[in-house]
């Protein structure tokens, strides 16, 4: 039986509007975001899908994951076999430094491809499941506090128990009075997190 191999890539750039603003240390998050999208087709086939999503602030633009993903990594996965999944990433690791939402993305399409062909869920792929559910955390970052709590009124009955909350933007009372709020509100039916995102000084930290 021939093995299946990598017959064609496909790359989109895409940019998608943003619901909800997001107030963090690094930068207003609002507008658009771009991503990109990539579509793996197998031999006998069978189409894969992966997405690469670099943030600028952190990682890169999408544009050069895009670039990344044209010029560079595109010639190394033509032809690979779509179940050798270590050994390609391993090679694409050797052949460019960094670059990891790329080669993400590329590990996605592969792994989408192998469940599809073989009839299993990529947990199955990737060992087995060991848990049925996954607790979630949702970000607490408008700028619009009220906004935010508003969506918490409707999460936290759902069984959305996990909250980040976004601070070191605004004054420290400001911060102090939202978590003050959330607690008052909501009690010990929620889990919270205190994210400063790298806007807090040592000596505030302490």
């Amino acid at each position: 039986m021939t093995e299946a191999t990598v017959e064609r890539i496909r790359l989109f750039l895409i940019e998608s509007p943003i619901k909800m603003a997001r107030l963090q240390g690094v930068g207003n998050v609002k507008g658009t975001v771009k991503r990109v999208l990539i579509e793996l087709t197998s031999s006998d086939g069978v189409i894969g899908w992966g997405e690469a999503a670099p943030w600028e602030v952190f990682t890169g633009t999408p544009e050069a994951a895009f670039s990344a993903l044209d010029i560079y990594l595109r010639p190394i996965v033509l032809g690979k076999p779509v179940r050798r999944i270590r050994a390609l990433m391993a090679e694409l690791d050797r052949a460019l430094v960094g670059h990891a939402e790329a080669k993400v993305g590329i590990e996605m399409a592969l792994l989408d491809i192998v469940g599809k062909s073989s009839g299993l869920s990529v947990a199955d792929l990737l060992g087995g499941r060991v848990r049925d559910t996954i607790p979630l955390s949702f970000s607490i970052a408008d700028p619009d506090f009220p906004a935010d709590l508003e969506r918490m009124r409707r999460m936290v009955p759902d069984g959305n128990v996990i909250y980040k909350v976004k601070t070191g933007v605004k004054p420290h009372r400001e911060d102090l009075d939202h978590l003050e709020a959330i607690r008052k509100e909501f009690g010990d039916k929620v889990d919270l997190r205190v994210d400063y995102n790298q806007a807090l000084a040592p000596f505030g930290a302490i």
